[in-house]
């Protein structure tokens, strides 16, 4: 909670900077990071409803338990943490649009393939929560079977969004590196 509220300090400082000392209107970067803070607000109420959840019904082996509503609540988070995690992403990559300017063709060039990978990892990440277990109704389902092939209890679905995140944030510090190496370059 205290992060939570560091974020939200945080944020509203840039807003208060962007609106009143610099005097302009807020800009989509802005707007992605206000978009990536509700969403990891509703990830964190969500985990709250599931722990909530757990303690009148209490996991079995750490992957059964008889509570829809803690398994509903699991289910809904892992889509708001995808989002949470990727939309700070996209408003950095949205700054570094209004960033640098169109006569840097290579850097422009890294910047629609930094782009193109963060939006295709994003819908990735969504459709490997949607789809890694079909029917989507065993994520909340209450037999033993159907919720081990449940989004929280598979590893797949697990390793192939850390590698979608990972990597997504590997090519973005990329970009990172380079813009400072061609800003280097050009005040020497």
């Amino acid at each position: 909670m205290v992060l939570l509220t560091l974020t939200l300090s945080i944020t509203l400082l840039r807003c208060f900077v962007r609106l009143r000392l610099e005097a302009r209107a807020l800009t989509l970067s802005d707007y992605l990071v206000w978009a990536g803070y509700v969403f990891t607000l509703a990830f964190v109420i969500c985990q709250g409803i599931a722990l909530n959840a757990a303690r009148t019904h209490p996991l079995v082996d750490a992957t059964y338990t008889d509570s829809v509503v803690y398994l509903k609540a699991v289910y809904a988070s892992c889509f708001f943490f995808d989002f949470g995690l990727f939309l700070p992403k996209a408003s950095i990559t949205a700054f570094y649009w209004w960033l640098i300017p169109n006569v840097f063709r290579n850097m422009r060039l890294l910047l629609w393939v930094t782009t193109t990978y963060l939006v295709l990892a994003a819908v990735g990440a969504v459709f490997v929560d949607i789809f890694i277990c079909y029917p989507v109704e065993y994520n909340w389902s209450l037999d033993y079977e159907k919720q081990g092939q449940s989004i929280w209890n598979s590893w797949t679905d697990f390793w192939i969004n850390w590698t979608l995140n990972f990597s997504a944030d590997v090519l973005r510090m990329t970009t990172s590196n380079q813009l400072m190496t061609e800003n280097m370059l050009t005040i020497w």
